[in-house]
């Protein structure tokens, strides 16, 4: 069964794997139990492994996500998840600019996962933290700095609040993002990318988190 809250990924998902023995399903898997679908009910204590790719970082009631998790997982089933763990924007910050204080550190990441997995009572059989690092052209580095930063939309209460807030962000990522080895913030730098179009290309480094558990 493949899942997504997402009406367009799922149609995407349709679109270019058809096949029979895969059943697609619209649904929020950071809910109450009792709103679940009927088919996502029926697995209850039967499903032998939830691979989650670089989905559960962007649900910010982790807690319920993880609840609805151990009732589906059959005796033995396991989880295998990676998450991207977003930066601290507070790091590039500039004098001028507001610290966002619901930003976590990598480190409160790391330690809410733990803390959460120990509490269902999960056994973690692998918890790494690995560091990926990769060149992209400069069409890739605009579609990733504006993919990005919707991984921060779950801590605004509204839309409009991330809407504000939205293009400080950018440019905070991309100086985050790209100019990683440098103190001083460049409140302008993703501002300054989109105009010279010389840079064609740049170095991505991000921290992805792997666990394994039942």
């Amino acid at each position: 069964m493949a899942v997504d809250v997402d009406p367009a990924m799922i149609a995407y998902a349709r679109q270019h794997n058809n096949a029979p023995t895969i059943e697609y399903s619209i649904q929020n898997m950071a809910t109450k139990w009792a709103h679940l679908s009927p088919d996502i009910q029926r697995l209850e204590g039967s499903v032998d492994l939830i691979f989650a790719n670089f989905s559960f970082n962007r649900i910010r009631a982790k807690s319920q996500l993880l609840s609805i998790c151990r009732r589906l997982l059959a005796t033995g089933g396991q989880i295998y998840a990676n998450i991207v763990l977003i930066s601290d924007v507070n790091r590039k910050a500039g004098p001028n600019q507001r610290r966002r204080e619901w930003c976590p550190s990598p480190d409160k990441q790391l330690a809410e996962w733990r803390q959460l997995l120990r509490d269902y009572g999960m056994a973690v059989d692998v918890f790494e933290l690995d560091r990926q690092t990769y060149c992209l052209t400069r069409q890739e580095i605009i579609v990733y700095v504006t993919s990005v930063v919707l991984d921060y939309k779950m801590y605004f209460e509204t839309d409009h609040q991330f809407e504000c807030d939205k293009n400080d962000l950018m440019e905070i990522l991309y100086d985050l993002t790209f100019n990683p080895s440098t103190d001083a913030p460049d409140p302008k730098a993703w501002t300054r990318f989109l105009a010279n179009e010389s840079v064609a290309d740049g170095i991505v480094t991000r921290q992805v988190l792997r666990f394994v558990c039942n």
